[in-house]
């Protein structure tokens, strides 16, 4: 079976997807538990517990693997980037993160955004891909999701 899950915008195909517990057919955290892994089916909810975070100095720590982040006023300059950097006790080298822009207060286009994962660090780069004088004149709203390997 092939679920398709609109993550704002950002299509993701998912093949399968495992979780231990399922109560009544619903997805839920806590002391519940049930033997075996319950697999998802059509309409269930996958409850991400996404927090927002503000950047300050262009570093941020939380204990999310899901996080709308929020970058300060950038000026960065046309052709160079710019790292804000997500501290995340327990994420790994091997982890995977998925990054995507959303929004901010910039209106300058043409940005490229990646994330990549280190011992208790996310570093999600912000590379402005414009020539000549397009540097960022705001802030960079973006979506991080870290999936443990």
């Amino acid at each position: 079976m092939v679920q398709t899950l609109d993550l704002g915008g950002n299509d993701l195909v998912v093949n399968s997807i495992t979780t231990g517990v399922n109560v009544s057919g619903k997805l839920s955290t806590g002391a519940n538990s049930l033997p075996g892994n319950q697999a998802f089916t059509v309409g269930s909810t996958i409850k991400s517990n996404v927090v927002a975070l503000t950047f300050t100095g262009n570093v941020a720590s939380g204990s999310s693997y899901f996080v709308q982040g929020t970058t300060p006023a950038l000026a960065t300059a046309a052709a160079t980037s710019q790292t804000e950097v997500y501290t995340l006790t327990g994420v790994a080298a091997a982890d995977i993160a998925f990054v995507s822009l959303v929004g901010g207060t910039n209106t300058t286009q043409g940005l490229q955004l990646s994330a990549v994962c280190t011992t208790n660090t996310v570093t999600v780069t912000i590379y402005n891909n414009n020539v000549a004088a397009a540097a960022l004149n705001g802030t960079v709203i973006f979506n991080l999701w870290i999936l443990k390997a």
